[in-house]
C-alpha cells in the first residue's frame, strides 16, 4: 500500500511568475555548429551548420509570447566563442590564444532585442568568457564585453542581465584539461565583471557562475567516464 502525503494546509512558499523560463542556444540563435539530424559532437556541440535563427518568424513569436512572462537567456557552449561586432564591416581580431568561432553583429544584436520586447521576456545574456577572451596568462580580457555592455546601456536596450560565461567548470571536457579555469581565476575574473556591470550598466545584474552537473558519470557523452569509477 503506497503511501500518501497530506496536502497542505497553506503554501509553503511561492515563485515569481517568471520560474519557468527558456534559452535560445547562442550556436541556433546565430547559425553555428548545431546536433541537428548528426550523432557526432566536437568540442562540446554538433558537426552541423545550421542557418541563423529567424527571429521574424510569426509562429516563434506567437509561441514564444504564450510563455510570458519569462526570462529568456541566451548562453550555450558556443557563447564562450563569440565576438561581438559593432561596426560595419569590422574584421574579427585574431586571438593570441583560441580564435573566435562566431560573430554577433549589430543588426543581429538589435533584432535579438526587438524579439524579447515582442514576447514579453526578460534578457539575460551571457558573455564570452573562454578562451578566445583570454590572454595567455589565462586572465579574462574584458574588451569584447565591455563594448556590447556599453552600447547596450548607452542605446538603452533592456537586458536585464549580464552572465559571465557558460558552465565553465565544462571547459576541460569541451577544450582539453589545460583550458580548465580554476576557482580563484573564475573569482578574480568574476570581481572584475561586476565592477564592469556595475560601472557601464547598473541597472542589469551580474549573473554566474553556471555550472555544468552530469548525475550520471558518463552522460551526456560517454567518453567523460572512461577510466573513472562509477561509484
Amino acid at each position: 500500500m503506497g503511501t500518501s502525503l497530506p496536502a497542505p494546509q497553506s503554501a509553503l512558499t511561492e515563485v515569481p511568475d517568471t520560474y519557468i523560463s527558456y534559452t535560445i542556444d547562442v550556436s541556433y540563435l546565430l547559425g553555428g555548429r548545431w546536433w541537428g539530424t548528426e550523432e557526432r559532437s566536437a568540442c562540446g556541440v554538433g558537426t552541423a551548420v545550421v542557418p541563423p535563427l529567424d527571429l521574424k518568424n510569426k509562429a516563434l513569436l506567437k509561441w514564444a509570447s504564450y510563455l510570458s512572462p519569462a526570462y529568456l537567456r541566451v548562453g550555450g557552449t558556443e557563447a564562450d566563442r563569440v565576438y561581438y561586432a559593432l561596426k560595419k564591416k569590422e574584421p574579427v581580431p585574431s586571438k593570441p590564444v583560441v580564435d573566435y568561432q562566431l560573430v554577433l553583429k549589430k543588426k543581429q544584436w538589435k533584432q535579438l532585442i526587438r524579439f524579447t520586447k515582442k514576447v514579453g521576456a526578460r534578457l539575460v545574456f551571457t558573455l564570452n568568457c573562454g578562451w578566445s577572451d583570454r590572454l595567455p596568462d589565462g586572465s579574462w580580457d574584458s574588451s569584447n564585453a565591455r563594448r556590447l555592455i556599453a552600447y547596450t546601456a548607452r542605446k538603452r536596450l533592456p537586458v536585464v542581465a549580464w552572465e559571465l560565461g557558460n558552465e565553465v567548470n565544462g571547459y576541460p571536457f569541451l577544450e582539453g584539461i589545460k583550458y580548465a579555469i580554476p576557482a580563484k581565476r573564475y573569482a578574480e575574473d568574476f570581481y572584475l565583471f561586476s565592477h564592469l556591470v556595475e560601472e557601464l550598466h547598473p541597472e542589469a545584474q551580474s549573473v554566474g557562475p553556471a555550472s555544468a552537473f552530469w548525475p550520471i558519470i558518463g552522460e551526456p557523452t560517454s567518453w567523460k567516464g572512461s577510466g573513472m569509477p562509477n561509484d
